[in-house]
């Protein structure tokens, strides 16, 4: 979406072993309104888009960030837009697959 923040993995990688973190860049520093925060998931791919696994809120200011990968499969590295004012809106997402 046109003026919304994106991310990429750090190294162009789309597979990585069990238990290994993922490095995120961030398109720009992220930056929320007060009482509000983007966050970060890695959900099993095919998943609804208000499905979740390993997540967390972006801290404010991010440039970098790390998600831990699970088990073994395919999954979303997806990027949610404000929360509360958005829930489960998606805003970036990128598949990856765990090995």
């Amino acid at each position: 979406t046109a003026g919304r923040p994106t991310f990429s993995i750090a190294d162009g990688r789309e597979a990585f072993a069990s238990g290994e973190k993922i490095k995120i860049a961030y398109s720009e520093a992220m930056r929320a309104p007060t009482g509000q925060q983007y966050w970060i998931t890695l959900a099993p791919a095919g998943s609804e888009d208000g499905d979740w696994g390993k997540w967390h809120f972006v801290k404010n200011g991010a440039k970098l960030d790390e998600l831990e990968t699970p088990e073994t499969g395919d999954f979303e590295i997806r990027l949610h837009d404000l929360y509360p004012a958005r829930g489960h809106a998606v805003i970036a997402r990128k598949a990856v697959r765990v090995d």
